[in-house]
């Protein structure tokens, strides 16, 4: 083993270095979401709070660019034919795709499965945490966790204030777009306007912790 890799140039040690472990990171929590299906890796999907072009910036998406573009370059740094630049546009190249694809699949699915008995409109008058940055003035989407109907529950989110909800804020959902994009605000904003929920379907938790809004005082 030791000989092999001694032999291996700086480059192909690079490639084989991204590939191996992320490569096994991917095989662990595949293998440990087999066990735990009902958990679906939420806590293993984090979303980097990055200008993502590609869409590959979290956990699952960024591993699998690693694992994929790693073999691949490797792959084409066996080719005497190939140059190293060849092999470095084509792992990125592969990486990209794999990643993309991964992220892409892996919402679909959590979606799916969370959403599939969940009714979006039920969102509304509810409270939940930011976990992907929601630019202000509605000039762009980010994520929130929501507890609906007893069930942790990812979506997409816009907010019209002119402040950034930044990951980790509490915030309030109220009102839905086109899409199931729910539009949210800061938790405290929301409390000085609790007649926002006229006609929503809020729960008597929520009215009560609206009804009471000097608790937040101190």
């Amino acid at each position: 083993m030791m000989e092999w890799w001694e032999a291996l140039t700086l480059l192909q040690k690079i490639f084989v270095g991204c590939a191996v472990p992320s490569s096994l990171f991917i095989l662990l929590t595949f293998a440990l979401s087999c066990i735990t299906l009902d958990a679906e890796f939420h806590h293993g999907n984090f979303d980097l709070d990055l200008d993502d072009p590609f869409g590959i910036f979290n956990l699952r998406g960024f591993m699998t660019f690693l694992a994929i573009g790693g073999i691949t370059g490797y792959g084409l740094t066996l080719s005497s034919k190939l140059s190293p630049l060849i092999a470095i546009a084509g792992a990125l190249g592969a990486g990209l795709i794999a990643g993309k694809t991964t992220t892409a699949l892996m919402n679909y699915l959590m979606k799916t499965d969370s959403n599939g008995n969940i009714k979006t409109e039920n969102a509304i008058g509810k409270r939940g945490e930011v976990y992907l940055t929601i630019p202000a003035n509605g000039k762009g989407q980010g994520k929130v966790n929501v507890l609906v109907q007893g069930k942790l529950v990812e979506f997409d989110a816009i907010t019209n204030k002119g402040v950034e909800l930044k990951t980790g804020d509490t915030i309030a959902v109220i009102d839905i777009k086109e899409g199931n994009v729910l539009v949210v605000e800061s938790d405290i904003n929301y409390i000085k306007e609790p007649d926002i929920l006229k006609g929503s379907e809020t729960s008597e938790s929520d009215v009560n912790y609206l009804k009471e809004p000097e608790t937040l005082k101190e």
